[in-house]
């Protein structure tokens, strides 16, 4: 009974881990295809916390 459980509890990892990385590896080659980013901030902190409004 012992066996069958870590079986069963492998047989879940794995497909959980299949899942997961066939959800992010399509998001990712995306991310990854764009030649130019744009960064849009309203404020920035500096060492001390206070904000640098641009």
């Amino acid at each position: 009974m012992k066996k069958i459980k870590q079986l069963f509890r492998k047989g879940v990892a794995l497909a959980l881990a299949a899942v997961t990385t066939l959800s992010v590896l399509p998001a990712a080659t995306v991310s990854a295809a764009s030649q130019r980013a744009t960064i849009t901030f309203a404020y920035c902190y500096d060492g001390n916390g206070n904000t640098m409004p641009f």
